[in-house]
């Protein structure tokens, strides 16, 4: 636990989708979030 504060409090800006595009929807490889992604395209329509 210690060491995820650590890191949080001296690399803030990984923590964030605006500021690391790894954490963003769009980049997500999980089969369960392109499950979901499909499921709320086809709700919006």
């Amino acid at each position: 636990m210690l060491r995820w504060e650590l890191a949080y409090l001296r690399h803030r800006e990984r923590f964030f989708e605006s500021s690391n595009s790894a954490l963003r929807c769009s980049q997500c490889q999980e089969q369960l979030c392109r499950c979901k992604r499909k499921l709320s395209r086809q709700n919006k329509r």
